[in-house]
């Protein structure tokens, strides 16, 4: 997870890692860039790492793109699998474990939802797209794009092309691509279409995300975020009748909220 002055958003995102239900020992690496504001957690948990530096470990000199502060923080990483957890989106407790046993029933190097939701507009809806998060991958795979714009799409399209990144149909949405932030919290988005292939897209993003850490990050359950996942039980209703198989083996286990 690499992070500029979204704190809030970041203490979601933590809350959907918290909440995983996964028989896979996980960590999650924060790779804070804002080194006048660094993050801390108030609570103590192993799995959870937190760096606070804009040190280029190749350069020496600060970041200039989102795909190095990635590359370094891959590099800080324990494990065998990679995910791109992003810190401004929506997570449910059955995303890394599905991931698993998609990667595991395919034999193949990565594995994703064929959909997944997002909220961009004024109510979420299923959508087909690249959405990186949604890929579990194997660590070595994992390489970026160092120039601004799409960082991840050096791996997915090369996977892809490589017939080894799977996209299931029958797969249960386990994320959002979450686009309804307050302008004060989520900030500057780097996939805008308006934006996103400006040469100065990083430096952009960083003048307009400005919700810098003032006090530690606090651990919550994700019925603190209800406001936001209640808007999704429409849709789950409908998944309900049009992917019953599956949800029983996910959903109903997992579920998080009543």
């Amino acid at each position: 997870m690499p992070t500029w002055r979204r704190f809030h958003c970041v203490e979601r995102a933590i809350a959907g890692f918290l909440a995983q239900k996964t028989k896979l020992d996980t960590e999650l690496v924060i790779l804070n860039t804002d080194v006048d504001h660094p993050l801390e957690l108030d609570f103590a948990d192993s799995r959870i790492k937190i760096v606070n530096t804009n040190c280029d470990q190749y350069t020496g000199e600060g970041y200039t793109s989102t795909g190095a502060i990635r590359r370094d923080a891959t590099a800080l990483a324990n494990g065998d699998l990679y995910m791109t957890w992003d810190d401004d989106d929506i997570y449910w407790p059955w995303h890394i474990e599905q991931c698993w046993q998609g990667l595991q029933r395919t034999e193949k190097l990565a594995w994703k939802p064929k959909e997944s939701f997002m909220w961009v507009k004024d109510t979420p809806e299923l959508a087909y797209n690249y959405l990186e998060a949604t890929v579990m991958m194997y660590m070595k795979e994992a390489t970026f794009n160092l120039n601004s714009g799409p960082e991840g799409l050096s791996w997915f399209d090369r996977l892809q092309s490589q017939g080894q990144l799977v996209e299931d149909p029958a797969s249960i949405p386990s994320y959002c691509f979450y686009w309804r932030d307050p302008s004060d919290q989520g900030g500057h988005k780097q996939s805008d279409m308006s934006t996103w292939q400006q040469a100065d897209v990083f430096e952009l993003h960083k003048s307009r995300c400005r919700d810098f850490a003032s006090k530690p990050l606090t651990s919550r359950s994700l019925r603190y975020y209800n406001t936001i996942y209640d808007n999704f039980i429409p849709l789950w209703k409908v998944l309900e009748t049009t992917r019953s198989e599956h949800m029983s083996k996910f959903y109903e286990d997992y579920a998080p909220m009543a």
